[in-house]
């Protein structure tokens, strides 16, 4: 009798495995239920790695605009902070005055001293701050998809030494002002072309 009615209870447990669909709202839920075998019965693969595909790209995005607000309001910040303090509504006056057709909007009320820390100082520090640091992210991805290895950085591979070494070349025998970064940017591409071979 005990064994009946466990056999029993166990029967009702799958029934309601098979027929309860619960609503999965991210990746980590649909690998659970992938576990458990309580994702859709008639779901197939191909399903199961395009909804995962889509979890993913709306992960992606978000994290993507997140950033892009964040560094937005650095930007703004870094505008407005320093030795002389900026007003904000200086700044957008500032910066919508230089924009085609709608200088006439904003008037000119913006001290000539703001327009020049804006434009001569902070402005040309921001955006090459900015597209040093998306260089730096970019060759690091591409450093680490290449070599197939998440650690992957400029002194694991070598590339920082062989820089090195190129540099210090160019230095006992290239001297200038010109040849030094040429040279060791030759001599790291080298090196990562290496290692690169040495993996093949």
């Amino acid at each position: 009798m005990f064994i009946l009615e466990n056999i029993l209870i166990e029967k009702k447990n799958e029934d309601k495995l098979q027929t309860k669909i619960p609503d999965y709202g991210g990746l980590g839920s649909i690998m659970r239920a992938l576990r458990d075998g309580t994702y859709k019965q008639e779901a197939t693969l191909p399903d199961c790695r395009k909804e995962m595909r889509g979890v993913m790209l709306h992960r992606r995005l978000t994290i993507l605009g997140l950033l892009s607000i964040a560094t937005l309001i650095s930007m703004g910040v870094s505008l407005s902070v320093g030795t002389v303090s900026i007003p904000l509504s200086s700044i957008l006056k500032a910066i919508i005055g230089r924009v085609p057709y709608l200088e006439k909007f904003t008037g000119n009320d913006v001290s000539n001293r703001y327009l020049i820390i804006l434009f001569n100082l902070r402005l040309p520090r921001i955006f090459l701050a900015v597209l040093v640091g998306g260089g730096l992210a970019t060759a690091g991805v591409c450093m680490q998809g290449l070599f197939k290895n998440p650690m992957a950085s400029p002194y694991v591979v070598g590339v920082s030494s062989g820089s090195s070494f190129g540099a210090a070349l160019a230095m006992l025998i290239f001297p200038g002002i010109f040849s030094v970064p040429v040279v060791a940017f030759v001599f790291g591409i080298i090196a990562i072309v290496l290692n690169y071979m040495r993996l093949e």
